[in-house]
């Protein structure tokens, strides 16, 4: 990962250039970090997440690897000590004396066509935006399946073909949902 990371070339945005790339950033810290963990074996890895993501603490932890809670505790300070080790001699924003930086690599990526909004990954601003759009708009959009789903009652006893299958395809093709929704 380290020769990988060195390959891209740093290149210094400007601050007006760190605003505007801001989503880009983002989105090379989050794959920065998941490298990181794939560097880890995969069971290290796992006790990584379980433990420090998300909190496991060494009693659920050992049963669930089916090992002691010693041996927990040791793996798991392991997987810490290579993930920090790695993190402390590499990344700038553990350690302000290294030299890389998130913006950096996203304007060298950028520029080098790489990355762009369509392959982000974990964008969570991105989604953050549809998370919001759907929070403004789902009562239009419930209102109108609906009534796509009362219709199909008050259709019932005329339709030969009356399925879920039915069901599904007029769903699922109604134009005026999918208009909705994009």
């Amino acid at each position: 990962m380290d020769n990988k990371l060195n390959a891209i070339p740093d290149a210094n945005p400007t601050a007006q250039e760190e605003l505007e790339q801001m989503e880009f950033t983002k989105e090379v810290r989050t794959r920065c970090m998941s490298g990181m963990l794939m560097c880890l074996t995969r069971e290290q890895r796992l006790i990584y997440i379980l433990g420090d993501v998300f909190g496991i603490d060494h009693n659920i932890g050992s049963e669930i690897f089916g090992i002691s809670k010693q041996n927990y505790r040791i793996r798991l300070s392991r997987a810490r000590t290579e993930l920090h080790n790695f993190m402390e001699h590499r990344c700038g924003l553990i350690k302000k004396s290294n030299s890389c930086r998130c913006s950096k690599k996203a304007k060298a990526l950028r520029k080098k066509g790489i990355l762009t909004e369509d392959s982000f990954v974990f964008n969570i601003g991105y989604k953050t935006k549809i998370a919001e759009y759907v929070e403004a708009n789902h009562e239009e959009v419930q209102e109108a399946l609906d009534y796509r789903y009362i219709q199909f009652f008050r259709e019932h006893p005329t339709k030969d073909d009356f399925g879920p299958e039915t069901v599904i395809s007029e769903i699922v093709n109604d134009k005026g949902i999918w208009q909705l929704l994009e």
